[in-house]
């Protein structure tokens, strides 16, 4: 009897310490892992913001050059699509050089919706919607354009809360007085978010 008492006892005791055990061994408790024995996928719903930054190739132009901005957005996740919407506001050199020959810095915005598919860690996307900008960043004096950004792009999620994305975009923001002025840009850009 007693030795049956002291076995369960240790059963027990095992028990009781295997998470902590697991945790010392890489940081995996049994409470972290799904019935098939792997790591839950992330959820992307909720509010995100970020940063991003990278290269602009302008056609129709003879300018290339540097994009950066920040940008924020919501995603609702039904199983493995998710639905969002972003919109970014970011410094694009081409815009500079494209559209005035005063050194003014100009900007570029966009409000699109997105449509996503996840798969474990990653989340494929797509985007489309409105396009903005102008050439004058702190002034009224530059040239104004409305048009369209369309783009793809890939994320990767680090946590729960953090991921890094890899995107292309590519922005038509028309034509202005002069006809042979239509200006187009694709951007290619890496960028962060932080979900809450």
């Amino acid at each position: 009897m007693a030795l049956r008492h002291a076995i369960a006892g240790a059963c027990l005791i095992a028990l009781m310490s295997a998470p902590s055990v697991a945790a010392d061994l890489g940081g995996v408790t049994p409470t972290s892992l799904r019935f098939d024995g792997t790591a839950p996928a992330p959820i992307w719903t909720g509010l995100y913001i970020g940063a991003d930054g990278g290269f602009s190739f302008a056609s129709g132009a003879t300018a290339n050059g540097f994009v950066g901005g920040l940008h924020v957005g919501y995603n609702y996740q039904i199983g493995h699509w998710v639905f969002g919407v972003e919109t970014d506001l970011a410094y694009d050199s081409f815009l500079i050089s494209s559209l005035t020959s005063a050194a003014s810095p100009g900007w570029v915005g966009t409000l699109r919706p997105r449509l996503g598919y996840a798969m474990g860690p990653l989340l494929f996307y797509g985007t489309g919607g409105l396009a903005y900008g102008n050439t004058a960043l702190f002034s009224s004096t530059g040239d104004s354009r409305l048009g369209w950004a369309a783009g793809a792009g890939v994320e990767y999620a680090l946590s729960n809360n953090t991921s890094l994305r890899l995107e292309y975009l590519h922005t038509d923001l028309g034509a202005s007085t002069n006809a042979a002025d239509h200006l187009t840009d694709n951007v290619v850009r890496l960028g962060i978010n932080f979900r809450f």
